[in-house]
């Protein structure tokens, strides 16, 4: 999840190359960040706690996590679309309402 989060800092927050934020792989192309340039750019490496926020319109508010850096709230759309970007394993959240929670 630290890498998502990475993700967003750059797309969300500047730092980097917001056109590198994609997934890793041959499939994609190009040049995407590696794990490791995101966190050197984005500074998270550990996430301990997460908490969701929904709005009145049924679509997830924003989400908060707890890390390494402290607390961090995003706005369920940036969010959105950092995980489908960064996400392991191509999985994607598929609407605006979504739920996270920490194993």
């Amino acid at each position: 999840m630290a890498d998502v989060l990475n993700g967003w800092k750059v797309l969300f927050e500047g730092g980097g190359d917001s056109s590198r934020v994609t997934p890793q792989g041959s499939c994609w192309g190009g040049n995407p960040y590696s794990i490791s340039e995101l966190q050197s750019i984005g500074g998270y490496t550990s996430v301990s706690g997460v908490s969701v926020a929904y709005s009145e319109s049924g679509a997830t508010a924003n989400v908060t996590f707890q890390t390494n850096k402290g607390s961090v709230t995003i706005g369920g759309n940036d969010f959105y679309k950092a995980f489908n970007l960064r996400a392991p394993g191509r999985i994607a959240l598929k609407s605006g309402l979504f739920n996270i929670e920490k194993k």
